[in-house]
């Protein structure tokens, strides 16, 4: 299959997929750095095997390393996560999770691993990192190129 205009269809996923409804908590769970935060998400991980993704600025800098993250967004599927992080709400801050629960937990299995960590599918970093603001451009345009360029 092919798409004539991928950079036209990559902006209307942009603006209007179901993650735009995703409901968003921020976590303290005990991290001063993203490095911590990630440490603490992998161990989680090897304990219970939770659907998850690591997206945002975070999850890109995993990909393209051209931007450096103060906090890491955690796509979850479910509420096991909160309890198996022993997160508090809290509010944003370095080294906080923003975790958006996923409404639909597919998008979570089809990104990378990286560094022991399952990272977001690139469609989804460039959401992510599109609604970022100023401070993602450069790595919200390499993303992007990786997807217009991708076979």
């Amino acid at each position: 299959m092919s798409v004539r205009d991928r950079d036209g269809l990559l902006n209307t996923v942009a603006d209007e997929g179901p993650w735009r409804r995703a409901r968003r908590i921020t976590w303290d769970i005990g991290a001063r750095t993203v490095e911590h935060a990630l440490d603490l998400i992998r161990t989680a991980d090897a304990e219970t095997n939770f659907p998850y993704c690591v997206g945002g600025l975070a999850g890109a800098a995993l990909i393209e390393p051209l931007v450096e993250p103060t906090t890491v967004t955690l796509w979850p599927t479910a509420e096991a996560w909160r309890q198996t992080l022993m997160a508090e709400p809290s509010r944003p801050g370095a080294g906080r999770v923003t975790a958006h629960v996923a409404p639909d937990p597919v998008i979570l299995s089809w990104g990378p691993n990286r560094d022991g960590l399952r990272i977001a599918d690139d469609v989804q970093l460039y959401v992510d990192c599109r609604h970022a603001g100023e401070r993602a451009i450069d790595i919200t345009e390499a993303i992007r190129q990786r997807i217009l360029t991708a076979r």
